[in-house]
């Protein structure tokens, strides 16, 4: 049986591997189109992506679904595409959208109000 520390252990070492590996794939893709910079783009590449990846959450959902005993398939699909651990719109948020527009992009729409 395994222990709550080892399950703790393993729970963030699958986070970071599973949050590091696409954003070392990406960049190293668009590392091999341009051989003669190779290390520049995917050191750039991934750690931009890397960034993003932790922005959204995506280690701590994974973090999360490994501890609920998600197969591997489920567990890639809820660490990058739930919105469990994304913020909650509040009134605030929306008021602050529509006096600074930060978010909505309606005044190019011809809908400006």
């Amino acid at each position: 049986m395994i222990t709550n520390n080892k399950l703790n252990f393993k729970g963030i070492f699958i986070s970071a591997i599973l949050s590091f590996v696409p954003a070392i794939a990406s960049g190293t893709v668009i590392g091999i189109i341009f051989l003669n910079t190779l290390w520049f783009w995917v050191v750039g590449i991934t750690v931009l992506g890397f960034f993003y990846i932790c922005i959204d959450r995506v280690p701590t959902r994974l973090y999360a679904g490994f501890l609920r005993g998600l197969p591997f398939l489920q567990l890639l699909k809820y660490g990058y595409t739930s919105t469990d651990s994304r913020p909650i719109i509040t009134e605030d948020m929306i008021r602050d959208e529509n006096e600074w527009r930060t978010v909505t992009y309606n005044h190019f729409y011809e809908n400006d109000q």
